[in-house]
């Protein structure tokens, strides 16, 4: 009895291990993993540099990972078993009603640098500088469940870097973010970590109180939503691709208008929204294009020129600005070199802001251009 057990087990091992060599030789290698959102690994080319280098090597194990047969069957399983298990995250991502990524440890000299980068430009300026740290989803969940996420005290972080900043004026978020979530505003997408569009208008307010500027209440607004089927970078990357997909909603303000040009390219848009993003790979970039070196976007209100330099998260907070500046010069400092001291001036700037989700702000190691020049 035990033999015949024996050899019944081996006999159902090697047909599941044949059938799945067999799998991964006969079905053709795909190219994009539509869940993972990403390309994935082709077959390599077998040269002798590639093979004494160890490259080549690499390359193969990066290939038998992305093409392994049912690939997408089992990192779904992977991260269920995960949650299944008590495990609260998977892949640096933290399960529950909406997928939260983790921000607990950073480089702390990498974080001081880039606060001395943002006083010197402050002070170098010669024009009034806001400084805009915007706090991830995370902290917001911690504040409601202790000792469920990691522990990484946001509020205490950002004043810590008000403190570090004393030559420019810095925008609070925390109380706000918090009092709207506790209203069930819903801040983040459940999917992404950007804030939704509601969110970005929370940004917009602190930012705009702290300027002086005036705000339209929300229900001026005229709201549309442009998709409803947004899967965003948390989703792709935690496996847990039985979340649902979020709904990406478009503010406008009757009476603005905003055109944008990108730079250096000259390409013009009559419209800071990209439609065509909506059907593509990163609809989160139907805001402003997404990420691009520099974008001057002119409107037709009558106020002043605002230099924003500006991570990701202040795309959705765009719009909602378009309405007091009559020109907002957007710059990523991760595809310029630019010295932003030597653009302002130049453009006769009369405003300028650094607007970076916090963890970037952390890890970027391009600020160094604010103070240069």
């Amino acid at each position: 009895m035990k033999r015949s057990t024996a050899i019944i087990t081996a006999v159902c091992f090697c047909s599941m291990l044949g059938g799945g060599l067999a799998g991964f030789l006969l079905k053709p290698a795909r190219d994009f993993s539509p869940q993972e959102n990403r390309y994935l690994t082709q077959r390599p080319a077998l040269t002798v540099s590639a093979l004494f280098s160890g490259e080549w090597s690499r390359r193969c194990e990066d290939y038998l990972q992305d093409q392994f047969p049912a690939r997408d069957a089992l990192v779904v399983m992977q991260a269920a078993l995960r949650r299944g298990t008590g495990r609260r995250d998977n892949n640096g991502v933290y399960f529950g009603d909406a997928l939260v990524s983790t921000f607990w440890q950073y480089d702390s000299q990498c974080l001081a640098n880039n606060l001395r980068s943002v006083e010197r430009f402050a002070e170098k300026a010669e024009i009034p500088v806001y400084f805009i740290p915007v706090p991830d989803a995370c902290e917001l969940q911690r504040s409601k469940a202790p000792g469920s996420y990691p522990d990484c005290d946001q509020t205490a972080l950002v004043r810590e870097m008000a403190a570090a900043v004393p030559s420019a004026k810095t925008v609070d978020l925390m109380q706000r973010l918090l009092a709207a979530d506790a209203a069930g505003t819903k801040l983040y997408y459940a999917t992404d970590h950007h804030m939704t569009t509601a969110g970005a208008y929370q940004v917009y307010a602190g930012t705009a109180e702290t300027m002086g500027l005036e705000t339209a209440p929300e229900p001026d607004y005229e709201k549309t939503t442009v998709t409803t089927d947004f899967r965003g970078t948390l989703y792709h990357k935690s496996g847990a691709w039985w979340t649902s997909p979020d709904s990406i909603e478009r503010w406008n303000l009757p009476g603005v208008s905003a055109n944008l040009t990108i730079l250096p390219a000259g390409t013009q848009h009559e419209s800071i929204y990209n439609d065509e993003a909506l059907t593509g790979t990163d609809p989160y970039s139907y805001f402003a294009y997404g990420n691009q070196p520099v974008e001057v976007i002119r409107t037709n209100a009558e106020g002043g020129k605002l230099l924003l330099v500006k991570d990701s998260y202040a795309h959705a907070v765009l719009p909602f600005l378009c309405a007091h500046f009559s020109e907002i010069h957007m710059v990523d400092l991760r595809y310029t070199r630019e010295s932003m001291l030597r653009y302002l001036r130049a453009n006769d700037i009369g405003c300028a802001a650094v607007l970076y989700h916090i963890s970037n702000f952390a890890e970027d190691t391009n600020l160094a251009l604010l103070a240069a020049g």
